[in-house]
């Protein structure tokens, strides 16, 4: 997920951060891609004017799909060792997941 300040995605269960791609040895190549879609949200967020929507709805639900679509390829490099849990930004991707 991302969150407002932060340039790394991974948490671990006891809140440590900024090391986990390498300790689980997440591919760069995903890492980078992983590291791009935060640097988007504070890209959007650096440049949001006052008062206005940082996205519209269709860009926050495309980017809500670039995230999950990267958590569930972690889920598949790491398999059932771990478990990769995907905030959602939107209610309309999380229906669409649940709904299968």
């Amino acid at each position: 997920m991302s969150e407002i300040g932060v340039d790394f995605v991974l948490w671990d269960a006891t809140d440590d951060t900024g090391e986990v791609e390498e300790k689980l040895g997440v591919p760069v190549d995903l890492q980078q891609r992983m590291k791009s879609w935060v640097a988007e949200y504070n890209r959007r967020l650096d440049e949001a004017v006052p008062g206005e929507p940082m996205w519209t709805e269709q860009e926050l639900i495309d980017f809500d799909r670039w995230g999950h679509a990267l958590s569930r390829e972690l889920q598949a490099l790491l398999g059932n060792e771990y478990f990769v849990e995907y905030k959602f930004h939107t209610s309309v991707l999380r229906e669409e997941v649940q709904s299968g």
